[in-house]
């Protein structure tokens, strides 16, 4: 092994990082500077202090705020054309914008729809089929 034949000084290196660390802190202006001329999208307010049923009109925009921020994207709203599918809907969300997978009630929340929407459809499946002569004072003797 061959001897090393130049010895490096371990505060230099030190020195140099440290320096670079603080000249970078101070070049950080994080909102000091007021003449700063980003856009300001003003934060949404929440308008409805009554609870809100998910069969109505902008259920989603009205519940996460926060993430339609203009409400466009609610499959809730009435639009003109064809309406997605939920599972459609929710799988176009997730991919598009991490700020609908980083928030875990919105897919709790859209997840239960979908779910209750499915036991929905079952139960009048199983009315309209099963159930179907049979008339409401012979279901009140049983």
């Amino acid at each position: 092994m061959p001897k090393p034949r130049h010895t490096v000084n371990g505060n230099i290196a030190n020195d140099t990082v440290d320096n670079y660390v603080k000249k970078a802190i101070e070049d950080l202006q994080v909102g000091d500077d007021p003449s700063e001329s980003a856009e300001k999208f003003p934060w949404p307010e929440k308008v409805y202090d009554e609870p809100v049923s998910d069969f109505s009109n902008g259920y989603f925009s009205k519940c996460f705020y926060h993430l339609f921020l203009d409400g466009m994207d609610d499959i809730s709203n009435s639009r003109l054309g064809d309406t997605p599918t939920l599972k459609k809907w929710l799988r176009h969300l997730l991919k598009v914008d991490r700020r609908f997978v980083k928030d875990p009630q919105f897919i709790l929340v859209v997840t239960n729809i979908m779910q209750k929407k499915k036991a929905l459809s079952l139960g009048n499946l199983y009315v309209n089929r099963c159930l179907k002569t049979r008339t409401l004072k012979k279901s009140k003797k049983i």
